[in-house]
C-alpha cells in the first residue's frame, strides 16, 4: 500500500486492548527474531485505546520488524503497553544502537532509510505514522541516553 492510498483506507475508531495486540505481535514475530538471535519480551499492562485494531496491529508489526531487521544480531526487544487518564500506548524499545541524530528528522518520511537500513522500501515508518495520525494519535521516537523506543500513542478509551 502506497502512503498516498492511506486516506482511502477506512479506519474504525472503537475501543481496543493494546496488550492483546502487543502479545500477538511478539508471538507472530518470535521465530523471525530467533533466527537473528534476538529476543522479544512483552511487558503488557492493561491499555484500552480508541483505534482500529487491524491498523494498530500493522503499526506494532512494523515497529517490531524494524527493531529485528535494523539492529545487530542478538538485540533484546521489549514490547510494552500502558495507559494514563488520556493516552494509551504501545512502545517498542530495543538494546540496539541509537538512530543517528542526522537521520532522526526524516525517519517518518517516505523512502527514508538510515545508514543501517538493510532491506526494505523505507515506507514502513511513514505509513505507520500516517495511520497513527488518522486514528487521532501519533508515532514518536524517544531516544535518551542509551534508550531507543518507538511509541504509538492513541486516545485512551474512557468508556
Amino acid at each position: 500500500m502506497c502512503s498516498s492510498d492511506l486516506g482511502k483506507v477506512p479506519l474504525e475508531h472503537v475501543p481496543i486492548e493494546l496488550a492483546a495486540i502487543a502479545e500477538r505481535t511478539a508471538s507472530d514475530l518470535e521465530a523471525v527474531a530467533a533466527k537473528r538471535g534476538t529476543t522479544i519480551a512483552v511487558e503488557a499492562a492493561p491499555a484500552l485505546a480508541m483505534g482500529d485494531e487491524a491498523r494498530v496491529g500493522q503499526i506494532a508489526r512494523v515497529l517490531v520488524d524494524n527493531a529485528i531487521r535494523h539492529n545487530p544480531e542478538g538485540v533484546a526487544i521489549v514490547v510494552a503497553t500502558g495507559a494514563d487518564a488520556t493516552t494509551a500506548w504501545v512502545e517498542v524499545r530495543d538494546s540496539g544502537p541509537r538512530i543517528a541524530d542526522a537521520e532522526v528528522g526524516a525517519i517518518f518520511t517516505r523512502f527514508a532509510r538510515g545508514s543501517g537500513a538493510g532491506e526494505g522500501s523505507g515506507l514502513g515508518l511513514a505509513i505507520a505514522s500516517e495511520l497513527a495520525v488518522r486514528m487521532g494519535g501519533r508515532l514518536l521516537l524517544d531516544q535518551d541516553g542509551t534508550r531507543k523506543a518507538f511509541r504509538l500513542e492513541l486516545a485512551a478509551d474512557r468508556g
